[in-house]
């Protein structure tokens, strides 16, 4: 974390997810601190991780819902072939 921070202004928005095989942290340019990424399904979109956008809420609903079949590919995907949008004031 601290060899990137000071560097973070050098570049354009960005998110970065570390893990070390027993955990996973998360840093956003636009958040400016580092975060442990707890077990379960979360979404990242281009704001921050989790963000409550309708396409996050939707796909992680949608994984949900897969990770719960035999088979979760099928499911998975009909979630990354959605074309759907949100209405305006949702967004």
């Amino acid at each position: 974390r601290d060899q990137f921070v000071p560097h973070v202004r050098d570049y354009n928005g960005f998110n970065l997810i570390l893990g070390d095989g027993e955990s996973l942290a998360y840093f956003g340019s636009r958040e400016g601190e580092a975060r442990e990424i707890a077990p379960g399904v979360h979404g990242l979109s281009n704001h921050l991780l989790d963000e409550p956008w309708p396409k996050v809420i939707h796909g992680r609903e949608a994984m949900e819902t897969a990770l719960r079949d035999d088979d979760p590919a099928p499911r998975l995907f009909e979630m990354l072939s959605a074309t759907g949008s949100a209405p305006d004031e949702r967004l």
